[in-house]
């Protein structure tokens, strides 16, 4: 746990990976993960998603998720997109 100035790597656990570029990350629980984007005003789209089934609003299965930060792959996930921040939570640790 902690702050991590350069970034955080890649962490794996089951059926979901997350690979993080070199954005300042924040670990304060043992699956949680903030991310401060230092250079957003530049970026036309937050993320960019590919799935393969979609349940509803904001939950997607068979995910691959990706922004400027980091990118994610994960069986199932709920993403919820807001004004001035994107929340992901992952919902299936395996397929």
């Amino acid at each position: 746990m902690g702050i991590f100035p350069h970034g955080v790597g890649t962490v794996r656990t089951d059926d979901i990976e997350i690979r993080f570029g070199k954005a300042p990350a924040e670990v304060n629980q043992l699956y949680y993960f903030r991310l401060v984007d230092t250079d957003w005003r530049t970026r036309k789209a937050a993320y960019s998603i590919q799935f393969e089934a979609r349940e509803g609003e904001d939950i997607y299965s068979g995910v691959t998720l990706t922004t400027p930060l980091f990118e994610l792959r994960a069986p199932r996930v709920r993403l919820t997109v807001e004004p001035s921040r994107v929340k992901v939570r992952i919902l299936s640790r395996v397929s």
